[in-house]
């Protein structure tokens, strides 16, 4: 099967999932990208190519997450910068790369700034060649490491989908993909993606058992890692469907005594400020 065919199946499969998507809090997601490529090597004549990506996604905690992905794409230019009667050339590449995602921004809901770097390795396969001689020996077709690393942003679209949306850098150990070898010099290629991503992970889930699903603790802004998201000592839960006060805030009414303090120890409403405390 090739390679792009791979791809479309992946994609199918991951719109037919029912699951619900989270911007933070999963455990698995998985996606698609399509990346506008261009090759920065010794040439100067290069197109825009493509790279098409399917990745998985683990999230390992609220900030960091590792993932591992496989593309095929094709880079391709010509050799005008050196030969007068330019010919075209195409490489295909198969990049698999292991990434690190590092998201700081904790406190956003409905986008999701991230930083990611990793490493890997490219199968590449020039497909056609140009005239040019290259200096040093090249070879049409072989493995190579390469490092990587960009940023991106997520966006969400809705419940069950999210964009993504990045650019970033790819150092390879080779100075082949363009079919033209000067030694000291290597081949990278920069890219520009845009991606859909869906998670594997339910909403109805409830992991810190504080009485709310991770649907209605997004909706609220609210933790579903966290049973007390504002610290004020009652469960999110509690707070929203048995007191009616805020899980966001520790005092709700803002008379100086928080909501644990209002409902556990003094019995008064957490709700309406209470002078009599004040006495």
């Amino acid at each position: 099967m090739k390679m792009k065919h791979l791809l479309l199946v992946l994609f199918i499969l991951f719109l037919s999932l029912s699951s619900q998507a989270q911007m933070r809090y999963y455990t698995v997601k998985g996606g698609v990208q399509y990346n506008q490529t261009l090759l920065l090597a010794e040439f100067n004549d290069y197109r825009l190519s493509f790279l098409a990506r399917g990745y998985f996604n683990v999230r390992f905690s609220k900030v960091l997450a590792g993932e591992l992905g496989i593309g095929y794409g094709q880079i391709s230019g010509t050799d005008a910068a050196l030969n007068p009667n330019k010919k075209d050339w195409t490489t295909s590449i198969i990049p698999v790369d292991v990434r690190l995602r590092i998201a700081p921004f904790t406190r956003l809901c409905y986008t999701n700034p991230y930083l990611y770097f990793g490493g890997g390795v490219l199968r590449y396969d020039v497909t056609e060649k140009h005239t040019t001689a290259s200096p040093d020996p090249v070879s049409e077709d072989g493995f190579a490491p390469l490092v990587l690393a960009g940023l991106g942003m997520e966006i969400k679209l809705s419940q069950s989908v999210i964009l993504d949306l990045s650019a970033g850098m790819t150092y390879t150990f080779t100075d082949n993909l363009n079919y033209y070898s000067v030694n000291k010099y290597k081949d990278a290629y920069a890219n520009f993606g845009i991606g859909l991503t869906f998670t594997g992970e339910p909403c109805y889930t409830d992991a810190d058992k504080d009485g709310l699903t991770k649907c209605i603790e997004e909706k609220l802004g609210t933790n579903p890692d966290n049973e007390d998201t504002d610290g004020d000592g009652l469960r999110d839960g509690k707070e929203v469907i048995i007191t009616k006060t805020n899980p966001l805030k520790k005092d709700t009414d803002g008379d100086g005594y928080n909501d644990y303090e209002e409902v556990i120890i003094f019995k008064t409403d957490p709700n309406v400020p209470n002078s009599e405390l004040h006495k």
